[in-house]
């Protein structure tokens, strides 16, 4: 498996450079314009972008097929691109909750660690989501269909959850999230969800691949 997730890092290695320059943009965009919360995006964006040139690279490249003829398990290789998906999360991440502490010192707004904490634990978070529901898709219909299939999945979902809560607050509905008085309980489920979420994920993408025909 380490040697599976050599191969992918030294392909974004070869291809970083392609992604420094707009990642640059959107930073100073993101840092001039706004408090720098909004730099939360970066690791979803860049997770999924980054997962995709893997896929694409190994289709193109016809590697399963390789991978078939050497010592290298289904299994191994579904938990080396979650492992992938999951380092890369963690460092855009981390990269992305830096440049918001950056940004609020330069503009000498109040330093809120436990904001910076959970704006880095949520791009991970969603990052995650994002990856469970990309990589089975991708595993079953190849990057090409999979990326439309994602956008539908993703896409849909965000643009109707908001106009939901808004009709429900607007007929007098409200969601309450007590949790019997300790908010702890609601970051904790939501790991507990996030991790059953990939655990599914992985899953479907080992039986995807383990019945598939090379």
């Amino acid at each position: 498996m380490i040697g599976l997730l050599k191969k992918d890092f030294a392909l974004l290695k070869s291809q970083l450079h392609f992604y420094l320059f707009p990642l640059i943009i959107m930073v100073g965009i993101f840092c001039v314009f706004t408090d720098g919360s909004a730099l939360a995006a970066i690791p979803a964006f860049f997770g999924l972008m980054l997962s995709v040139n893997c896929f694409a690279y190994d289709e193109q490249s016809h590697f399963d097929k390789l991978a078939a003829t050497m010592p290298v398990s289904h299994s191994g290789m579904v938990y080396a691109r979650y492992l992938y998906g999951l380092l890369i999360s963690v460092a855009a991440a981390v990269f992305a909750t830096a440049a918001t502490a950056v940004t609020m010192l330069v503009k000498k707004l109040p330093l809120d660690m436990a904001f910076l904490l959970i704006q880095m634990a949520a791009g991970i978070g969603v990052t995650l989501l994002i990856i469970a529901v990309f990589y089975p898709l991708v595993y079953k219909f190849g990057t090409q269909k999979s990326r439309l299939l994602v956008v539908v999945v993703i896409l849909v979902p965000s643009f109707a959850l908001p106009f939901l809560l808004n009709k429900l607050d607007e007929s007098g509905v409200h969601l309450s999230f007590d949790f019997g008085g300790n908010p702890a309980l609601l970051p904790i489920l939501l790991v507990l969800l996030i991790a059953a979420g990939v655990a599914v994920s992985i899953a479907c993408s080992l039986h995807v691949v383990r019945h598939r025909e090379y």
